[in-house]
């Protein structure tokens, strides 16, 4: 399947069954090792002094620390026990150990990384450190429960040594599950631990924005980092709203500095596009499936239009809304009302554009392209207004009719930006449709 297979997902079925196969066939290879071990003397002297719940867990830890895989350490305690070698007690103190172990390979994976992956590390050594705290002295009880639950493979004898490696994976697993339901209900008591010991560091003094969610780590795992891509996209995106959507409050206060800092939130855009883009120009080096490739064409093509779409905003929807502010044309009230609709779709559809190519989601790419009809609905009537009106003897009449045509203009740029954003999102056949 794996090498034979056309199609990528059948590719990856077999490797997951490549990989599960490996699992089993390096167990039987370690089980085979361990046969020579049980007239070792020095190491059944080892084995016995694990019956010691403290120095099993102990042993466990470390061993699992050095090597950084539970899984190895579980794989060499069911080795060991399919050969007789280790009781079901000394088996769970070492699986205990292995939880506390693969710490150690989750505090060094969060190394150098962002503030959330931090507590989410902290919150994995609580965790397992006090369940094994609180399982330790238990661990009888344990293995008198994983051997009840444990079918016998051989009838005669319950306790077999063909018995002990099933119990001592159900072990772990009662160990794991059992923790779980426990702690639910002290997730908030976690957090606010994981928050203490990691607090959220201060923003550095002369940095405008940085990104919140992509990790340079995470590119050797491409549909991880496109996730991130996306997220990111996502933090631009509300940036740019945030911008669309202050523009009519600071007309209607008439409040310059509130058009100041909308056209300052730019260079948080372009700094986040900027960064977006040098991401996927790493992202594009590594070996990308065939969908991975498109969906990273998509999100580099919907990071350019956003960026322009701001663009629209700073320098000619905030120029428009300083002829506002500083003069005194006054839009009658039909227009008025118009123009607020007009708005309010624009701003829909911007919104619901980042959402679409945020998250992929297809539904509401269709309704930012469905909108052009109500769009061109309002532009047909403004454009009737205006051209009714053209003989008005209004003072300045002309001037403020220019002035609105421009607004039109530029709002209706910014939903062809939103509209093109959404336009990605559908599959090709589809979009070249609309």
């Amino acid at each position: 399947m794996t090498f034979t297979a056309k199609h990528e997902k059948v590719k990856y079925y077999g490797m997951m069954l490549m990989g599960l196969g490996l699992v089993f066939f390096g167990m039987g290879l370690m089980s085979d090792a361990m046969t020579p071990l049980r007239t070792f003397e020095p190491f059944v002297e080892f084995l016995k002094s694990m019956e010691n719940p403290m120095i099993g867990v102990l042993a466990g830890a470390l061993f699992t620390g050095l090597v950084q895989s539970s899984a190895a350490t579980m794989g060499i305690a069911i080795a060991m026990a399919s050969e007789g070698l280790l009781s079901l007690p000394a088996g769970i103190a070492l699986a205990l150990g292995a939880n506390i172990g693969t710490c150690v390979t989750v505090a060094f994976a969060a190394l150098g990384k962002p503030v959330e992956a931090v507590r989410a590390a902290i919150v994995h050594v609580l965790f397992n450190v006090i369940g094994v705290l609180l399982w330790i002295m238990f661990i009888p009880q344990l293995a008198d429960l994983a051997a009840a639950i444990s079918p016998a493979a051989d009838i005669a004898s319950q306790t077999s040594a063909s018995d002990v490696p099933r119990q001592i994976a159900n072990a772990n697993t009662l160990f794991n599950v059992v923790n779980t339901i426990i702690f639910l209900g002290f997730t908030g008591w976690f957090a606010k631990i994981a928050t203490r010991l990691a607090p959220t560091p201060a923003k550095k003094k002369g940095v405008i924005i940085e990104p919140k969610y992509i990790i340079a780590d995470a590119i050797q795992t491409p549909s991880l980092a496109l996730e991130q891509v996306r997220m990111e996209l996502a933090h631009m995106g509300g940036i740019v709203n945030s911008m669309l959507h202050a523009v009519q409050p600071a007309i209607i206060d008439k409040d310059r500095k509130q058009i100041d800092k909308i056209v300052s939130m730019d260079n948080k855009v372009n700094i986040l596009e900027e960064s977006i883009l040098n991401y996927l120009r790493l992202l594009r080096q590594e070996e990308l499936t065939d969908k991975e490739s498109a969906d990273l064409q998509t999100i580099m093509t919907a990071t350019i239009n956003l960026e322009e779409l701001a663009d629209v905003i700073k320098n000619e929807l905030c120029e428009i809304a300083i002829y506002y502010i500083d003069g005194e044309q006054k839009p009658s009230e039909v227009t008025r009302e118009l123009f607020q609709n007009f708005y309010q779709d624009v701003c829909h559809s911007v919104h619901d554009a980042v959402k679409a190519i945020s998250e992929d989601d297809q539904q509401v790419a269709e309704k930012v392209i469905n909108r052009r009809a109500d769009i061109k609905l309002y532009q047909d009537k403004i454009l009737s207004r205006k051209s009714s009106h053209l003989g008005s003897e209004e003072l300045n009449y002309l001037q403020k009719a220019r002035l609105e045509m421009s607004l039109m203009e530029k709002l209706y740029r910014i939903y062809s930006h939103a509209r093109s954003i959404a336009k990605v999102v559908l599959p090709v056949a589809l979009s070249k449709n609309t």
